[in-house]
């Protein structure tokens, strides 16, 4: 994003942490691991280029920047 795209998805890696430890938990108390279902990550982060919005005439609310992690200027 920073050498000019508009946007990139990311995940939240502290987050995917802290699932592999809730999981983690459910094991040592004597889930079956099999029982257990594959989870994707909770939470999903992105980043804007608000010099390339700009440039192609795109418009994104407040909320939206507010919301992306890093904003490029």
């Amino acid at each position: 994003v920073k050498a000019g795209a508009v946007y990139a998805l990311d995940r939240d890696y502290v987050d995917i942490g802290v699932q592999c430890g809730e999981l983690a938990e459910q094991v040592l108390k004597g889930v079956n691991i099999h029982t257990l279902k594959p989870q994707s990550p909770r939470k999903v982060l992105y980043a804007l280029n608000l010099t390339s919005t700009n440039h192609m005439h795109l418009n994104f609310s407040d909320g939206v920047i507010r919301g992306a992690h890093p904003v490029f200027e």
